[in-house]
């Protein structure tokens, strides 16, 4: 805990400020190096990752300040495999502000649809905290034609974002000697850009920071498609990943919201996240066959009003016993989505004078 309140300390004399730490990547694997590793709770083996959780915490709270100290995430494990039982033995769980895991399990890369029952029973569980994906990349050699790559990644991503709902996705690196990384560096003075780099792309280069999802669906079998909204609501993305051999026609429209136009860019078996042009709201568009699409548009929003109506609920007696706290025995799916859709107090502090009675 000390030596992370120091690290932390030497950063930000640096100039760098940490926005979210982890204390550590993976604590459930065992290389045959040196490395760290910690269990659920304390064994003969190994320390107890919720121990150590605690410590780290307490001593930036003490030092920074809960309001000042970066945010804390975990446990980061290697796949959905034992990640409750980390989650279920923090010693605070109100001290952990995102869940975070990899997608390192059954092959998840050559089949992205193989997690999906985890992902959707993780997000039941344990989605009334942020969730991210902090790392995952195809590790082995990969033997499958370019487009089959892209679209497997495409669609791995798709359904962490509508399926686990995560709130980040990572890519275990940008840079690599192989093709782990969305670019290869095979020696000093080259690189190749992997088909993963454009699947990644459709998603990355086209949502930013605070969008939040849109609830998207599709009537056409086989069609993956999600949307996503500026704050402002200015700006929508929408993916589309068609991995089936045939075009298929769509139908863009959109409730209570009206696109006045955009891009349109296109990866395929041999384009590379290209702009094809201007996307016609009006027209249907057809989507080809083994693609991924995206569409970058413009949004005209209705003027805000210049006395909105605010709705504040509060509960007499209540304790900050809901899931949306971080009490994750309790259900209490509408007013974990209240607080989600709205603004959550976590630093409310009543406090009753007596008052004599007749």
């Amino acid at each position: 805990a000390t030596w992370w309140a120091d690290s932390l300390d030497y950063y930000e004399s640096q100039g760098i400020d940490a926005d979210y730490i982890s204390i550590q990547n993976e604590p459930n694997w065992h290389p045959d190096y040196d490395g760290c590793g910690f269990d659920p709770i304390e064994t003969t083996n190994f320390a107890g990752y919720n121990k150590a959780f605690e410590s780290v915490w307490q001593e930036l709270a003490i030092r920074k300040g809960t309001a000042a100290m970066p945010k804390m995430l975990g446990p980061e494990t290697i796949s959905f495999n034992k990640l409750g039982e980390y989650i279920d033995n923090l010693i605070h769980p109100t001290h952990v502000d995102v869940y975070a895991h990899h997608y390192y399990q059954q092959n998840v890369g050559v089949d992205p649809d193989v997690l999906n029952l985890k992902m959707s029973d993780f997000n039941a569980d344990y989605g009334y905290k942020p969730l991210f994906q902090t790392e995952y990349a195809f590790l082995d050699v990969n033997t499958n034609a370019p487009i089959i790559r892209k679209l497997n990644l495409a669609r791995l991503m798709h359904n962490a974002l509508t399926i686990e709902e995560v709130s980040a996705y990572f890519y275990w690196a940008l840079y690599w000697n192989g093709e782990q990384g969305l670019i290869d560096i095979p020696d000093s003075s080259s690189y190749i850009i992997t088909p993963e780099y454009y699947a990644f792309k459709h998603y990355s280069a086209f949502i930013e920071a605070e969008w939040r999802r849109l609830d998207a669906t599709s009537s056409e079998g086989g069609i993956e498609l999600s949307a996503y909204i500026s704050p402002d609501e200015t700006q929508v993305t929408v993916v589309i990943v068609n991995d089936q051999t045939g075009a298929v026609n769509l139908d863009i429209s959109f409730d209570d919201l009206l696109i006045s136009g955009g891009e349109l860019y296109r990866s395929s078996d041999t384009l590379n996240c290209t702009n094809m042009g201007s996307f016609n709201p009006a027209s249907v568009l057809e989507i080809p066959g083994e693609t991924i699409t995206t569409l970058a548009l413009t949004a005209v929003t209705n003027a805000l009003p210049e006395t909105p109506n605010i709705l504040m609920v509060y509960i007499d007696d209540l304790r900050p016993q809901t899931r949306s706290y971080g009490a994750s025995q309790m259900i209490t799916p509408n007013l974990d989505q209240l607080a989600a859709d709205g603004y959550q107090f976590n630093r409310c502090l009543l406090y009753t004078s007596p008052s004599p009675r007749d």
